[in-house]
């Protein structure tokens, strides 16, 4: 048996290995595809073509851009409209009718496929059926049969976009059987990718049968041409999301390389990462690692341990251990991965881009902060340079970049990407994806907190209406929620919790629950928000025993998940603390919720929002537990970050001065709680003069203000004056007490998840 193979049989793998892509599926596109070259120059074809067709999986990629659903999209993202190429096409016709009579046949059918090239990139079929018909009859005229073949395989799939599928089938036969076709594998191979990029990918994968029942007996059965058109079919199947169809496929092309070829061959290695994206497909990642570590070994023997597809398998690991929750292992694998980058690749190589983001994904995922938003922003500058802006993977690594920075820096240092962010969202994944709305929740609940209320509640609304819209899905790849129904359900249940309605918030969080247990492959990462909101949820309702079971629940997986490091396990801890002085044991929650704090000073900074909670919480306990000056000292740090954060004047740093007020009343100690209730008078009388205000908490404040300044022997008429002047915006003398800053006692608030959305207002997410 022969192992002599065809270089252009293993080209075409190569290339479909080289620019595969995706997340569930994986696409691939041609860079000589002749219905595409016409449209501009090759370099530029080329280059547009790795800007949206890349080789690592991106879960999150819009099924690539809707799998380049027309050759229009790609004109028009070369800045080349449809009007102006309806103008080239009435040239090249003319062109075309007036010098066929003059010119070589060769010359002839070239000037009638470009027509036909042009006529198709514009949706002008009948002009394209005519065109790519003539310019067979020219090219029958001559030998060269196999170009003939290629311009009546674009007359075919011009037949099936005008669902003329006997006319169709009959081009196809007359392809297959014309005695002068040549490499008609090749050329099947050709046309089913090139059927994948305009989103016909069944139409190749019927393509690849046909010619496979007719290589087989032709060829044999362990021919390479068998080989290479299994190989392809897998690759169909793996487009049509047909996971168990393409691991077949694979594991009878990987039995034919190895009969044919030998256990450790070049083939070897293309086929073991085919396999692997087929467990990657159907989220089984302890098969899909053990492929990708049995092509990554059979690569390093046969192309060696520095060589550029290497790396591209070091790729494939870190994105299925990210995916997996495996986060040392992935950084381990992308460290490898841009090491032999460096050594092989141009500077600024978008490969390189593509290894600091999953370098960056599995860094951050340890909260190791700062150094993720080092790899975030170095990706995401080589990745804009190499694939533009509206590149799927650029636009995920500007994501969590903006994500990082939103734990790590003040809002009006990230505002402006969040901003970009909901902007390129909208034009890669679309204005309802539900990656788009998570950018605007994201954006509107930090607004909200910073009392920009108006523009906080359309971004907010419309955030909540795109999971809404993507809820009946089961899986939306393009946006990186595998269960829009279960985001759809969580957001219901915030809704729920803001009104009071503790119980409709628990049916709406078990129901999420039990969707997501049921998946045929839960997200760890996503069952361990649920179970944390849904200990929340009880714990509002005063269901302590299971609210405590649920809250350990979510502990135990988050420790998993992440280690003891983690600002989601500090969340997770704070509930439990907070939980245990609810139950009246906060020397139980005490410990809890100063390692919690310890977690978040670690991995945040010491200035971050979610310490405004934790300290406030960590006061309350205190206080239960009679240790006033140290839960003043907490407190008045709590009040220090909130105005930081958000501003002297807004809510959330009116909640911490008011627990601050609070210690300091029931501490008798009304000299220094006189000008901290005097700021929270001011703020009330400010919100009284808001269409949305809050009557009740004037009342309070100018009754808690006007017992306070009793207790400082003011008689009524002075404590009438003095409330007088500030309700008139007048300022007052000091009474010579002290001076300080929070908001509610015992009002603890629950986790509201990773910043900008807050802790609990969304799962997290597994890009």
């Amino acid at each position: 048996m022969t192992k002599k193979r065809s270089k252009a049989g293993i080209w075409i793998t190569i290339l479909a290995v080289g620019v595969i892509g995706g997340g569930g599926g994986w696409y691939l596109w041609q860079a000589r595809s002749e219905a595409v070259a016409r449209v501009g120059s090759q370099a530029a074809v080329a280059r547009q073509i790795m800007t949206l067709v890349m080789d690592f999986r991106v879960e999150d990629d819009e099924i690539q851009i809707r799998r380049l659903r027309a050759m229009r999209e790609i004109a028009a993202r070369q800045h080349r409209q449809p009007d102006e190429l309806r103008k080239e096409l009435a040239a090249g016709l003319r062109a075309a009718e007036k010098l066929t009579s003059y010119v070589s046949e060769e010359s002839s059918r070239r000037l009638w496929s470009d027509a036909g090239d042009l006529a198709l990139s514009v949706d002008e079929l009948g002009e394209a059926e005519k065109c790519y018909l003539q310019a067979g009859r020219e090219e029958e005229k001559s030998i060269a049969a196999e170009r003939w073949a290629a311009d009546f395989e674009k007359l075919a799939l011009v037949y099936h976009l005008q669902k003329r599928f006997a006319d169709e089938g009959k081009i196809r036969d007359s392809i297959s059987s014309n005695a002068k076709t040549k490499n008609g594998v090749d050329r099947t191979i050709r046309f089913a990718f090139g059927a994948v990029s305009m989103g016909q990918s069944m139409s190749g994968k019927v393509a690849v049968i046909n010619e496979l029942a007719w290589a087989e007996p032709r060829s044999g059965a362990d021919s390479l041409e068998v080989l290479q058109l299994v190989d392809v079919l897998g690759q169909m199947e793996l487009n049509l999301g047909q996971f168990d169809e393409a691991e077949k496929s694979f594991r009878r092309a990987l039995a034919l390389a190895e009969r044919r070829f030998g256990p450790e061959d070049w083939w070897g290695v293309i086929i073991l990462r085919h396999l692997e994206m087929a467990f990657y497909g159907r989220k089984n990642w302890a098969e899909a690692v053990a492929y990708a570590e049995r092509a990554l070994a059979m690569s390093e023997k046969v192309r060696g341990t520095e060589d550029y597809f290497t790396a591209m398998i070091l790729r494939d690991l870190a994105q299925i251990h990210n995916a997996a929750a495996e986060f040392p292992e992935a950084e381990a694998a992308s460290r490898r991965a841009l090491d032999i980058d460096e050594k092989v690749l141009p500077n600024n190589h978008g490969y390189t881009g593509g290894d600091m983001y999953q370098l960056a994904r599995a860094v951050a995922s340890q909260s190791r902060l700062a150094e993720a938003e080092r790899y975030y922003r170095g990706g995401a500058e080589i990745l804009e340079k190499a694939y533009g802006p509206d590149s799927p993977i650029f636009v995920s690594c500007f994501e969590g970049l903006a994500s990082t920075m939103s734990d790590t820096h003040p809002f009006e240092e990230f505002e402006p990407l969040l901003r970009r962010l909901i902007t390129l969202d909208e034009k890669v994944f679309g204005a309802n994806s539900a990656r788009t709305g998570q950018a605007r929740l994201s954006l509107g609940t930090i607004l909200d907190k910073q009392g920009r209320h108006a523009e906080a509640v359309e971004l907010l609304q419309r955030g909540k209406e795109a999971f809404k819209a993507n809820a009946s899905l089961p899986v939306e790849r393009n946006s990186g929620y595998e269960r829009p129904a279960v985001t759809d359900l969580i957001l219901q249940s915030n809704d729920a919790r803001e009104a009071k309605d503790f119980a409709k918030a628990e049916n709406l969080l078990r129901k999420a629950l039990d969707i997501e247990e049921k998946a045929s492959s839960p997200n760890e990462t996503t069952l361990a928000t649920l179970e944390s909101n849904l200990g929340v949820a009880l714990q509002e309702d005063g269901q302590y025993t299971e609210a405590e079971r649920r809250n350990r629940r979510a502990l135990e997986l988050r420790l998993k998940l992440f280690g003891p490091n983690n600002h989601l396990v500090a969340n997770t801890a704070m509930n439990l603390a907070l939980l245990y002085k609810l139950q009246g044991r906060p020397a139980d929650g005490l410990p809890l919720a100063r390692q919690a704090i310890e977690i978040y000073e670690t991995t945040l900074g010491h200035d971050h929002v979610s310490l405004i909670v934790a300290l406030n919480n960590t006061a309350a306990m205190l206080q239960d537990l009679h240790r006033s000056d140290e839960a003043e000292q907490m407190q008045r740090r709590s009040v220090s970050i909130a105005e930081k954060n958000y501003g002297p004047e807004t809510e959330d740093t009116a909640i911490r001065l008011n627990y601050l007020a609070v210690i300091l009343e029931q501490g008798q100690r009304f000299s220094d709680a006189e000008p901290i209730l005097r700021r929270l008078l001011k703020l009330a009388i400010k919100d009284s003069h808001q269409a949305a205000a809050h009557p009740e908490m004037l009342r309070n404040v100018s009754g808690r203000y006007a017992r306070c300044l009793q207790a400082l022997g003011q008689n009524s008429a002075a404590i009438g004056a003095r409330i007088e002047h500030l309700r008139r915006g007048e300022e007052v003398p000091d009474l010579g007490g002290g001076s300080s800053p929070v908001q509610k006692p015992a009002e603890s608030i629950p986790e509201r998840s990773k910043s900008p959305t807050g802790p609990g207002l969304l799962p997290s997410k597994t890009s």
